[in-house]
């Protein structure tokens, strides 16, 4: 059964001995905390879903102060894993994880930057350099990119709650095994290059934009840039619709 998510901003990283100045980053850049009643987990400015912790005990021992140890498991996670990923410099990239409007792409095979509008013609996936720019699918030419890393670059389609996510690059065995974990198909097309996709059936409780975060955070892959604005995304599938 699917975790139901409650909003307890900041209160639980308090009472786990989240240090203040860790503190301060995360709601600097934006994070909320969500917590279910063995989970922990925090959002982003965009409503994205970024990160989860599966506890071994409720949520409601650490808020009132009866399982020190899960309050230091919590508080561990926060320093030691949550904000060296999502907030602070990446040592696999050498470059922030940037969110909310679209930044330029500084990684492998960046160049000139081309802007990202719906009328711009699409090119393939795997030679973007621009979050929100409009990429190719297999049938349909209306993916918008979400996420680009040095090895393999993200697209999505949106339409209501039906998500479609397609992964295009230089997919080494380590990345394909990744992309498998969290459900996506690896493919051939027929112009001779690998990809990996996924389509699937969203709802109200977990929407296309916490789905596509929960894949991106699962797959462990470090990001240059990642999680943009879905709404952004929405509306330019509309102009291109």
């Amino acid at each position: 059964m699917a975790v139901k998510f409650q909003m307890n901003d900041y209160a639980v990283l308090e009472k786990a001995g989240v240090p203040g100045p860790a503190l301060d980053k995360i709601k600097a850049a934006g994070f909320k905390v969500i917590t279910g009643k063995f989970t922990i987990g925090m959002k982003a400015s965009n409503g994205m879903v970024v990160a989860e912790k599966k506890l071994k005990g409720p949520v409601s021992s650490i808020l009132d102060g009866t399982d020190l140890f899960l309050a230091d498991t919590v508080s561990m996670w926060i320093t030691e894993e949550f904000i060296p990923k999502w907030i602070d410099v990446p040592k696999s990239s050498g470059s922030p994880v940037q969110f909310g409007p679209a930044k330029p792409y500084t990684g492998a095979g960046a160049g000139a930057l081309p802007v990202a509008s719906p009328h711009m013609e699409p090119i393939p996936l795997r030679d973007a350099t621009a979050i929100y720019q409009r990429v190719r699918g297999t049938a349909e030419h209306n993916y918008f990119v979400v996420a680009l890393a040095d090895e393999v670059k993200f697209a999505v389609k949106i339409s209501g709650m039906h998500l479609s996510v397609r992964a295009e690059g230089s997919i080494s065995p380590v990345v394909a095994l990744a992309l498998k974990k969290v459900g996506m198909d690896m493919k051939q097309s027929s112009a001779g290059f690998s990809y990996a996709s996924v389509h699937m059936a969203c709802t109200p409780e977990a929407p296309p934009e916490k789905v596509i975060g929960a894949i991106l955070f699962a797959t462990g892959l470090s990001f240059n840039v990642v999680c943009p604005n879905m709404e952004q995304v929405k509306a330019l599938a509309k102009a291109v619709a």
